[in-house]
């Protein structure tokens, strides 16, 4: 294949009047117009650097020749819809070009005819990528939904988490003395039971701006800082915990309001997740399965109608 990143795009200078082919396999071609109506997409700025490299031009008619075998087995297997391939096509020329910015001189209309042409080429190849989606049934993959379950259990542990109330006294490198004693001032409060929590909360909201108040719903343990999380996972019970706890510049005061332990997910717990991953690698094994079938034959590169 490495004499195809030799191939240029004539037409990208000149028209030709004949779907000359580029290359080959089987019964399917590429021909130059499907190649320029690739190239004639990318914005006119960019083109020239775009297909400097003969790598790229190499991937890309390797990308159309792909297409055009799932087209031709879509084809074969009556997997297109006409009527709504037709209008697909006019969708997307019309959100890519709206009738206000073209300009209908000939050199133009030529381009757009090559455009819609890929275009069309794009969505058919769509239309078939959708139909082989529904060669995979899910039902087909519950046996090894649950085979997966099983060698995979220990995995499926939905982790410990914790609603919690914060209080955060804020302190820095200046104020750092003063703002303990109000940390230790607040605590007492609580652990001598003057106020509730909230009650405490709702005071300290509005009056203090160095001091905040916020909520955790649902939280986890959190890897990034082991040390606080630790120390907040390590509240056996819930309620108010008697202690500070210093973090990132804060005096932090807690209460931890829900506890939802660590559980086992059952297979039914699991199951739609296990069967769309499973169908995902069905339909991407059928897919290539489908295209290595379609893509046996040789690659021919017709010389005469490649720029080297």
């Amino acid at each position: 294949m490495k004499k195809i990143t030799y191939i240029f795009i004539s037409l990208l200078i000149t028209f030709s009047a004949n779907a000359n082919i580029l290359l080959s396999q089987g019964r399917v071609n590429v021909t130059v117009e499907d190649f320029d109506g690739y190239a004639y997409r990318v914005p006119e700025k960019d083109r020239k650097g775009y297909f400097d490299s003969p790598k790229r031009i190499e991937d890309a008619l390797l990308t159309i020749l792909n297409m055009k075998h799932i087209i031709q087995y879509g084809t074969d297997k009556n997997m297109i819809d006409f009527i709504r391939l037709e209008i697909d096509v006019d969708n997307r020329m019309a959100s890519m070009y709206p009738n206000n910015v073209i300009e209908f001189d000939a050199v133009k209309e030529k381009q757009l005819t090559l455009i819609r042409n890929f275009i069309k080429i794009e969505e058919t190849f769509r239309q078939v990528r959708k139909e082989i989606r529904k060669i995979v049934d899910k039902n087909d993959l519950i046996e090894l939904a649950e085979e997966k379950y099983i060698v995979n259990k220990s995995q499926y542990i939905l982790e410990e988490s914790r609603d919690i109330d914060f209080i955060s006294v804020l302190y820095t490198k200046t104020n750092k003395s003063d703002q303990k004693l109000i940390a230790k001032a607040i605590l007492k409060d609580l652990v001598d039971k003057k106020k509730t929590f909230k009650q405490t909360s709702d005071e300290l909201k509005e009056k203090q701006a160095d001091i905040e108040i916020y909520r955790f719903n649902q939280f986890k343990y959190d890897k990034n800082h082991p040390e606080f999380s630790y120390k907040l996972f390590s509240i056996e019970d819930m309620g108010f915990f008697p202690e500070i706890i210093t973090f990132n510049n804060r005096f932090i005061l807690v209460n931890i309001d829900h506890i939802e332990k660590a559980k086992q997910l059952t297979f039914e717990d699991k199951k739609e997740e296990l069967l769309d991953s499973l169908e995902e690698k069905s339909i991407e094994i059928k897919y290539k399965n489908i295209l290595l079938s379609l893509t046996k034959d040789k690659v021919i590169i017709e010389e005469s109608n490649v720029v080297s």
